[in-house]
């Protein structure tokens, strides 16, 4: 007859159940670790990893760029622009894409799939895809006109979708990363861009779960959270703000193509104003 094992109480007045035969394993603790006691505390766990965050490795150097094939979409300006120009700069094959510069929409897949083409047939490869587009409107959401919360919708969630299905079938064949962007504004809606929040917060549920999905191509798939961050879009809609409180848009360039060069997936990569 198998041994049952036997229940004590501790001082708590909490019943214990020991198994026999059954090992326990002491390891070390760390502060980053988290008690799990209640079910209340299952609720709390997932909310904390859905904002999990990745730092990179800000020394690892940009050379290995050399001859890599990059596509920017949103590569006209701001953040974009400046992936395009320091990538180039390291011997890497980096195109931009946008409506100004080319007429590429990234509402619209075909036109994405035009440009992807194109650079695959001219270098044979496309090893990172990057999706820098956003609009941003700073008003109250009821003095939004209906076709700008599209626009808004299109370009910040659409686009993103589309971007990672027209990129699939190349990324899958170099074993690539497609890369997103966020915004601090994520964490929490903020008023008088109600859209702009929600749309970024979506980008960074759908960049976990594609990661997962296309894990076993070996496609990574990550996005870049930046603090408040200096582009012509940000100007914009804020008006001149004090230098010392805003990233340079080339530092979040910087850590976006060290994040390519990165083996990890699925996370959330932070940029802060560093002190």
């Amino acid at each position: 007859m198998n041994d049952p094992g036997f229940t004590v109480t501790d001082d708590c007045g909490v019943v214990v159940k020991y198994l026999p035969d059954v090992p326990v394993y002491v390891v070390e603790g760390e502060q980053t670790n988290i008690k799990l006691t209640y079910p209340e505390d299952i609720y709390l766990l997932d909310k904390l990893f859905q904002l999990k965050t990745s730092c990179v490795d800000e020394a690892m150097s940009l050379d290995k760029l050399s001859n890599k094939v990059l596509v920017v979409f949103g590569g006209n300006s701001g953040i974009g622009k400046d992936i395009v120009d320091i990538a180039n700069s390291y011997n890497a094959h980096a195109y931009a894409f946008s409506r100004s510069l080319n007429n590429t929409d990234i509402t619209d897949i075909g036109s994405i799939k035009k440009g992807l083409d194109l650079i695959y047939e001219k270098k044979g490869r496309i090893d990172y895809v990057v999706n820098s587009a956003a609009i941003l409107n700073k008003e109250p959401l009821i003095h939004l006109s209906i076709k700008t919360i599209s626009d808004i919708v299109n370009i910040n969630y659409l686009g993103v979708v589309n971007t990672s299905i027209a990129s699939h079938d190349y990324l899958k064949k170099t074993q690539g990363q497609l890369l997103h962007f966020t915004s601090s504004s994520y964490t929490r809606g903020r008023a008088f861009y109600c859209m702009y929040s929600s749309t970024k917060c979506a980008v960074v549920n759908f960049v976990q779960a594609l990661a997962e999905e296309w894990a076993h191509n070996n496609i990574r798939v990550n996005c870049i959270n930046p603090q408040r961050t200096k582009t012509p879009m940000r100007t914009a809609n804020f008006g001149i703000e004090p230098e010392n409180t805003l990233l340079k848009s080339t530092e979040v360039a910087k850590v976006s193509l060290i994040t390519l060069l990165s083996d990890f997936t699925g996370q959330v990569v932070d940029v802060k104003i560093q002190k």
